[in-house]
């Protein structure tokens, strides 16, 4: 028994259906608000102590990044002198060698 496939069609042969299946009009969606924040003295107590943190924080970090690099100046400064007089030593040696 070979049975036939049927096809379902709309009576109005549109894709987005009948017009009582979708309503016109669709209300938005209900968002809750919020209140503004009232301003209070630990609000601005917050903004002084930020403001107070980054004062100190700025110039304390830049002095310890200011002395690293000194410090990094210094210590290329020694290797170079070292290396100096390590060939210094051997130029020495080799003489002395070529001496004997």
């Amino acid at each position: 028994m070979a049975t036939k496939a049927t096809r379902r069609t709309n009576k109005n042969n549109n894709s987005m259906g009948s017009s009582s299946d979708i309503p016109s009009w669709i209300p938005p969606p209900v968002v809750p608000v919020s209140n503004p924040l009232e301003e209070s003295p630990m609000w601005y107590l917050g903004w002084v102590a930020a403001c107070v943190l980054v004062a100190i924080l700025l110039p304390i970090s830049a002095i310890l990044f200011s002395r690293a690099y000194e410090t990094e100046l210094k210590a290329k400064v020694i290797l170079q002198k070292t290396e100096q007089l390590q060939k210094q030593i051997e130029r020495k040696q080799l003489k002395s060698k070529d001496n004997e």
